[in-house]
């Protein structure tokens, strides 16, 4: 274990030699080959596994060596452990439902994806290759989705929130995977639990290019959630440069300028107003937003003044008296 720890090949192999018990485990249920399969250095780990190490053990939080390898290890250490006779922990999930699959994609190494789906990891699965996928698509490795895609991982798995994987990349801006996904068939129109579409996403994250993107490969521009926001409410509430972008493309492709919201009747421009988004609020009176709207008796002038926002108020026409 300490050998294997501190990454002393000589001694290590000095050691086995001996026929010591391969498999020790220390306090954490972690084995010398769990230990090696960690490194930055395969030669270890191919040691302990031409040795006869059990590659199939688990340390206390379920993880395999396999997993190990695959979160901070080398390509070369995974496939001496894949290649061994005795594999039958491919899939084999953590305690947290983690896979050796999910952990390589998560960090963006394809190669090492490629080696499990060769290697013959259940990508079929929800739980290895559609959570690999989600957290791939989160973390915007577009090679590694393109990959698992073609490997036929589920395209509508979505975690224990709800978020599927062309939310999460539409949500944080990976436009790239946002097109693959939607290239590949998934619906650019799929709710998640709150009846969020990946359009809405973009929109309330400011992303315009993702919002472009999405309206370009048919996203429907006035599809609302739950709260019956629109994707033009949700970009004109987000007080970022990004947020311009992604009105215009929606007005372009048709969204409701002056769609109201709920019982009591929000607008987009309202919303501009009461976040402070004075750039938003320009955007949508330039492109015909009614000022006069009320919602609970409130136009958007008073939505800005309630909140101190005194350029937006400015841009409605409020002109301070001195």
């Amino acid at each position: 274990l300490h050998a294997a720890r501190g990454g002393h090949l000589p001694l290590l192999r000095l050691l086995v030699e001996a026929r010591p018990d391969l498999d020790a485990w220390d306090t954490k249920g972690r084995t010398p080959l769990m230990e090696a399969a960690r490194r930055d250095e395969a030669l270890l780990a191919s040691v302990l596994v031409a040795a006869g190490a059990d590659v199939n053990l688990v340390d206390e939080d379920g993880w395999t060596a396999l997993m190990h390898a695959a979160k901070d290890g080398t390509l070369a250490a995974a496939r001496s452990i894949l290649r061994s006779p005795g594999q039958s922990s491919l899939d084999a999930l953590s305690k947290d439902g983690r896979s050796a699959l999910s952990l390589a994609a998560e960090r963006g190494r394809i190669a090492l994806v490629g080696a499990l789906v060769e290697a013959g990891a259940g990508v079929s699965r929800p739980e290895i290759g559609g959570r690999a996928l989600q957290l791939a698509a989160d973390k915007g490795h577009a090679a590694v989705v393109l990959l698992l895609m073609e490997a036929r991982a589920p395209l509508g798995f979505a975690t224990w929130d709800g978020e599927a994987p062309l939310h999460a990349a539409a949500a944080r801006g990976q436009r790239a995977v946002v097109e693959a996904l939607v290239e590949a068939g998934t619906d650019p129109d799929l709710a998640d639990s709150d009846g969020q579409t990946a359009l809405v996403k973009a929109a309330a994250g400011g992303h315009d290019d993702v919002v472009a993107a999405l309206l370009r490969i048919g996203a429907s521009p006035d599809l609302a959630d739950r709260e019956e926001w629109t994707p033009l409410m949700h970009a004109a509430a987000h007080s970022s440069s990004g947020s311009v972008g992604a009105i215009r493309a929606l007005i372009r492709a048709g969204a409701q300028i002056d769609r109201q919201a709920g019982a009591e009747g929000m607008t987009a421009l309202m919303a501009s107003a009461q976040k402070g988004n004075a750039l938003a609020t320009e955007e949508l009176l330039r492109a015909g937003a009614r000022a006069d709207l009320r919602s609970a008796g409130r136009t958007a002038l008073d939505f800005a003044l309630a909140e101190g926002n005194r350029r937006c108020a400015e841009k409605l026409g409020y002109e301070e008296t001195r």
